[in-house]
């Protein structure tokens, strides 16, 4: 590994200018920064320890950490990270790229000034490009929770587009014909699968497909919510719901509580789980389930493991979900209900 000195030598500068520049202090001007910057990358000089020797990674997000849209899911993919992080001897620290980073530097530079031997890279959907940038540069990278056709990028994440049709399979074996959808709006790879899931299960099964009974919302509890006060003041209510996030699901169980619904012999429900929120939830909701701290957990292992390594090896892992039954599906009523937003029975039309 490059040492100070030999980036000072090669420079024509005094190590202690060289540690100015690494950590952007202000005294250094930018021109001498960059000419530092440039040769410590020349030489692949990196800070991967701490001041007492642990190596650091970073759980790191292209734009603003927290997506309150999301709710426990975050929560779960930090737990992860510093839970194998931590067993394996690292430390972590969580970062905003987007603010820590300066326009003159490349996102090497950056993780090596602030001392990050490794990232774990938490995106959405609109900043999967930064991704594939710090990929591009062979920084020790991997994304969590998104998969990547660039073969640069290191990836694990879930593929719930088989567990999607089981679902979707199990209300149309038991009678259900008027089936929704309620999918985040956000149209990130996996609401996109869920959404072709449900539409080749009903395709499949000789149901046409209803627009009025796919609706997009914000994925947290308040759209679910408005969701299900929606599709059951249709003139054809649905009689079974598909949710394809945790939140909406919970959302769309607490407003049919609200509105005197039974669930599930007035209205079916199949929610999506990230942990075990189906567990506090009465009836317990049937779901398509995957494990985001295991799966932020086997990530960062892939991650430390590298920096062990250095060997280059990719890493480019989808795991399956699972689904389970449990007491919020069952055979379709004899007629559809209908309600009011204001909870008001209403005729359905012949």
């Amino acid at each position: 590994m490059a040492t100070l000195r030999q980036i000072a030598d090669n420079a024509g500068v005094s190590v202690a200018t060289v540690s100015r520049a690494l950590n952007h202090a202000s005294a250094v001007s930018s021109e001498l920064r960059e000419r530092v910057l440039r040769e410590a990358d020349r030489l692949g000089y990196s800070l991967p320890t701490t001041d007492r020797g642990v190596t650091r990674i970073a759980l790191a997000y292209p734009g603003a950490p927290v997506h309150l849209e999301y709710g426990s899911f975050d929560a779960s993919i930090v737990s992860g990270v510093v839970s194998a992080a931590t067993a394996d001897r690292f430390e972590v620290s969580i970062l905003d790229i987007a603010r820590l980073r300066d326009e003159d530097e490349s996102y090497t530079q950056m993780f090596r000034r602030i001392g990050v031997a490794g990232v774990v890279l938490r995106t959405y959907s609109d900043q999967r490009e930064v991704c594939e940038r710090i990929a591009a540069e062979g920084f020790p990278s991997v994304v969590v929770a998104d998969r990547f056709d660039d073969p640069n990028v290191n990836f694990v994440a879930y593929d719930s587009t088989a567990d999607t049709e089981l679902a979707v399979q199990h209300l149309t074996h038991l009678g259900h014909t008027r089936i929704a959808l309620v999918v985040h709006a956000v149209r990130d790879s996996d609401h996109v699968d869920r959404r072709t899931a449900y539409e080749r299960v009903m395709h499949a099964a000789g149901i046409d497909l209803a627009h009025e009974l796919i609706v997009e919302v914000v994925a947290d509890v308040d759209g679910g919510a408005s969701a299900i006060g929606r599709l059951m003041s249709l003139p054809r209510p649905p009689t079974a719901v598909v949710f394809t996030d945790p939140l909406s699901t919970i959302g769309g169980l607490r407003r049919a509580l609200e509105l005197g619904l039974n669930v599930p012999e007035d209205l079916s429900i199949i929610g999506f789980d990230d942990a075990n929120m189906r567990k506090l939830t009465h009836p317990t909701y049937t779901a398509v389930c995957q494990d985001s701290e295991q799966l932020a957990a086997t990530a960062t292992r892939w991650l430390t493991s590298e920096l062990k390594r250095r060997d280059g090896r990719p890493f480019r892992e989808l795991q399956r979900t699972y689904f389970e039954v449990n007491g919020t599906t069952c055979a379709p009523p004899t007629r559809a209900v209908r309600v009011s937003p204001h909870g008001r029975r209403m005729e359905v039309p012949k």
